[in-house]
């Protein structure tokens, strides 16, 4: 077994559920440490990359947990164009995508509204390079930092954690504010998002999702930065 899982096995907890915001960080620094991109704009959305097996990471960084690495392939991440945002992924699988060289960047604004088929967070960004990103589900919500708890409506919780951001006195942006967590109008997969502050260099957030593993997809859009998330209606 590889690890992965298909679409119609919908178990209330994956093996990526199963493991905490700590241990996808690790899995970060893993990837992030076998890959560099140069830093540019671009005119088109951005796939978030598929890993291949041309080559293995060469880390000193502790190897996340076996369940957590066979969810991936060896191999090295790459920014791929591509003229229309990917399908929805056949195979439920952590998300990973590395910043271009020298991003830095702030969350500008974060919205959710619902599509046909499917509910969209969007996470605007401002500052120079490109993010990455590491999406995933995780059975609890824990604020980095402070290790708080963040309790949110729904049967999953999709972690959001947007690397090549800094703080506002790096990037000269405006940070995101919001007095209460973020909701859509009618949406039916996402229930609300919670968390958009930077913090040793990513922003962590947390998506309230209404079923158990629905699958998602992740790109990147420009004009501005943006990064979404689309999280696929429930079937009925």
């Amino acid at each position: 077994m590889d690890g992965r899982r298909t679409r119609p096995a919908r178990g209330p907890a994956s093996q990526l559920g199963r493991s905490r915001p700590a241990t996808l960080r690790a899995l970060v620094a893993l990837v992030c440490a076998g890959t560099a991109l140069a830093a540019g704009g671009c005119s088109t959305p951005v796939n978030p990359g598929t890993p291949t097996s041309s080559a293995p990471y060469v880390s000193t960084t502790p190897v996340p947990p076996a369940e957590v690495v066979a969810s991936l392939t060896s191999g090295e991440l790459t920014l791929d164009l591509v003229t229309d945002p990917p399908p929805f992924p056949e195979v439920l699988e952590p998300a990973v995508a590395a910043p271009s060289l020298g991003a830095v960047l702030t969350v500008t604004d974060v919205r959710v509204a619902r599509h046909e088929g499917f509910d969209r967070v969007v996470y605007e960004l401002a500052g120079s390079g490109l993010p990455g990103w590491t999406v995933g589900y995780v059975s609890q919500a824990v604020q980095d930092g402070s290790g708080m708890i963040i309790e949110l409506e729904g049967r999953s919780t999709l972690w959001v954690s947007i690397s090549g951001s800094g703080y506002p006195s790096q990037t000269g942006a405006v940070p995101f504010s919001h007095p209460t967590t973020v909701r859509g109008d009618q949406t039916t997969a996402v229930t609300e998002v919670q968390g958009w502050s930077a913090f040793e260099g990513t922003t962590g957030s947390f998506i309230g999702v209404s079923g158990h593993d629905l699958p998602y997809r992740v790109f990147l859009l420009d004009d501005p930065v943006r990064v979404v998330v689309d999280v696929e209606h429930p079937q009925p």
